[in-house]
């Protein structure tokens, strides 16, 4: 029987009889192996598709041994792991780990000190593999190019909604299929962040456009921003409007936005739906305060270290009483607000100096 695993460098391997063989040359009616082991002469013939034998392997010097048959195991998993990063978006370290598992459960008889390689040994193949399916990473926005399949949903529906250059090399692009577009119709209420942790390296950010509707608040699209100002975020609701329209015969009007406080959002959104409700985000507005307490070195009061010597138990409650209240005070009606902010401020202000008014 015929078995081919691959070596790191991709190079098929022919495993058989024990032995291990790569190709030596190919013929127009055959396809000659010699034995691995390059201080071993041997070697045998196969039909051109490699299915058959006509000639079985010459004899091995007294040298040669036998193929342990761990190593075939282990070519055979990393080979495995080759083709599953090829054709799979999972990470390449989470393929490594599966299949790790699976070798193990598909042989049980191996000993429990069989030696496989590490992660950091077959990572730079794994990740090769990968970038087989992939086109080259752009070195400018000029580059980039979303085109065929890097432009549609697996469904073959249209994915980019917008491709739009602009002033001095800005890129603007928008992502969603014709699902969302839709939801996002029904949605009177949206919702609108950026992120910049897992945005591409040519763009400032992934700016995306929540829809919330029957309690449930779904990604509808996806924007790649190269700024992070007014004129951006206008482009994108007009667009938004020009999508609707032409894709669904309506025209977007939402009735509220919640963000952060991000000037050049709020300012495009109500320059655009003149009517909308501008609500600020709630974790942004508390994160905003926090930072303040941290610049102002009272966070030491409200969340103390361990074996606390500084303050007492009396003034840290009535330090996190003021700071929560602060909080607070964006879940209160408007006309409210000022006055309760004197009862907090007389009530529970700390004595530290830098948390005086």
């Amino acid at each position: 029987m015929f078995r081919f695993t691959t070596t790191e460098r991709n190079k098929q391997i022919l495993n058989y009889l024990d032995f291990q063989y790569t190709v030596k040359r190919i013929n127009k009616i055959c396809v000659e192996w010699r034995c691995r082991n390059r201080d071993c002469s041997s070697t045998l013939s196969l039909s051109i598709d490699n299915q058959h034998a006509r000639r079985e392997p010459s004899a091995h010097n007294e040298l040669c041994k036998a193929s342990a048959p761990s190593k075939v195991l282990i070519e055979k998993t990393v080979e495995f792991m080759k083709r599953r990063a090829r054709e799979e978006t999972k990470s390449i370290s989470k393929i490594y780990c599966e299949e790790i598992v699976a070798l193990r459960m598909r042989n049980p008889e191996v000993p429990t000190g069989f030696y496989f390689p590490s992660f950091s040994t077959i990572d730079s193949a794994l990740y090769h593999h990968r970038s087989l399916n992939y086109p080259a990473l752009p070195k400018s926005l000029n580059e980039l190019a979303l085109t065929g399949e890097w432009s549609s949903t697996k469904r073959g529906e249209r994915f980019v909604l917008v491709d739009e250059s602009y002033g001095n090399n800005e890129r603007l692009l928008m992502f969603g299929s014709q699902w969302s577009i839709t939801f996002l119709s029904y949605c009177s209420r949206w919702h609108a962040d950026g992120t910049f942790l897992t945005r591409p390296l040519l763009f400032a950010q992934i700016y995306i456009i929540f829809g919330y509707f029957d309690g449930f608040v779904i990604p509808c699209i996806y924007c790649l921003t190269s700024k992070k100002d007014q004129i951006v975020y206008e482009k994108i609701f007009n667009h938004l409007i020009s999508i609707g329209l032409s894709r669904l015969n309506i025209k977007y009007s939402p009735e509220a936005l919640t963000c952060d406080f991000e000037l050049g959002t709020i300012n495009a959104a109500i320059a655009i739906f003149s009517n909308i409700q501008i609500n600020a985000c709630f974790f942004h507005y508390s994160q905003a305060l926090w930072r303040k307490i941290v610049d102002l070195k009272l966070n030491k009061l409200i969340c103390p270290p361990r074996n606390n010597n500084d303050f007492s138990e009396a003034e840290i409650g009535k330090a996190k009483q003021w700071f929560n209240g602060a909080i607070g005070l964006a879940l209160i009606p408007p006309t409210n607000v000022e006055s309760v902010w004197t009862d907090i401020m007389d009530n529970y202000t700390p004595e530290c100096p830098s948390a005086q008014p």
